[in-house]
């Protein structure tokens, strides 16, 4: 996904270890420090589960 790069992927694995999971993109966007609207992106091809 263009704007998704290894770093970003890195902030998201050790963020969802940290915080258990995420309920919203929100939450991803805010707990790995994505750039603003990229969480939104991210909400159509990602499955929010607990």
């Amino acid at each position: 996904m263009p704007g998704f790069t290894p770093e970003l992927a890195e902030r998201v694995v050790h963020a969802r270890v940290e915080h258990h999971g995420f309920d919203f993109a929100e939450e991803l966007e805010a707990y790995a420090d994505l750039p603003r609207g990229l969480a939104d992106e991210l909400a159509e091809r990602f499955v929010f589960l607990r």
